[in-house]
């Protein structure tokens, strides 16, 4: 099925036999799934210049960004929450089950590592709690979130894959010029080795320098023609020696002409109306 609405989607089964049943309590299982929105638009507002004179024109540029959803993957250094599931297939009802989220194997608890699951039925269906927690391992490499119980039984490890992260650079200086494109343009970045669905894409500007860094219009172009700007109008002068990361994930957009770049991680952003770039 397709869901069509943020919210909690309940799904049920049951099932039914024409012999004799002992045991009806597991012939019906329900699994619950939650529903997060396709999109978040975001919005912001600047006014070029301000403050302004009277009598002269000011320039409202609003700016809409869809902070789409995490990519659905654990990323090395990323603290998350996930919902580890247990399920008793004995054939008795266990007693009151506590598990303790347990720091190894890559994983460091956040918060309340430890969470009560009540009696689960035997042969019912699974139970899930959350579990935050701070993943720490290699690239492409495997973290195991290991439940320990205030019983006998246990533990219980439950496996996840870090994505694999590569790096493409151009290391070649670029020259920012005051009124023409900049040298080289375009500045090409060779990437390959590339296999299955990308995930997640950044870009960094490495000590990036401007008197006047409103004046830097920043496009990134795929070889078959897809592009987006990076930043434009952005930024109070001076930046100096600033390593920008412009990362749909980040906590804000590139600050407008009001706020200063510094070296961090910032949603693109462009503060102009119109931009006339020339093709890369």
């Amino acid at each position: 099925m397709t869901p069509t609405a943020q919210g909690v989607l309940v799904a049920a089964a049951t099932a039914t036999a024409d012999q004799f049943d002992p045991l009806l309590a597991n012939n019906t299982a329900r699994v619950t799934t939650t529903v997060s929105p396709s999109a978040d638009l975001a919005l912001t507002m600047a006014a070029n210049p301000n403050p302004a004179i009277v009598g002269s024109n000011v320039t409202y540029s609003i700016t809409v960004t869809n902070l789409t959803p995490a990519d659905g993957a654990i990323e090395n250094g990323e603290t998350v929450t996930v919902t580890l599931f247990l399920r008793n297939a004995g054939n008795v009802s266990s007693a009151s089950v506590s598990a303790t989220l347990l720091a190894t194997n890559g994983v460091t608890p956040v918060g309340n590592n430890t969470q009560s699951y009540g009696v689960l039925t035997n042969s019912a269906a699974p139970v899930g709690r959350p579990f935050s927690l701070t993943a720490s391992g290699a690239n492409g490499g495997t973290i195991s979130a290991v439940l320990q119980f205030q019983t006998t039984n246990g533990p219980v490890s439950f496996t996840f894959t870090l994505p694999t992260i590569f790096t493409f650079a151009n290391t070649n200086f670029i020259n920012i010029r005051d009124t023409n494109s900049a040298v080289p343009y375009p500045s090409t970045i060779t990437v390959s080795g590339l296999s299955g669905t990308v995930g997640k894409v950044t870009a960094t500007l490495l000590n990036l320098g401007h008197t006047y860094p409103q004046d830097i219009d920043a496009l990134l172009a795929g070889p078959t023609g897809q592009n987006t700007i990076l930043m434009s109008g952005a930024g109070a002068p001076p930046v100096q020696g600033a390593n920008v990361t412009f990362d749909d994930g980040a906590a804000g957009p590139i600050p407008d002409g009001n706020g200063q770049i510094f070296t961090g991680s910032y949603q693109p952003a462009s503060y102009l109306p119109s931009q006339d770039l020339a093709e890369p």
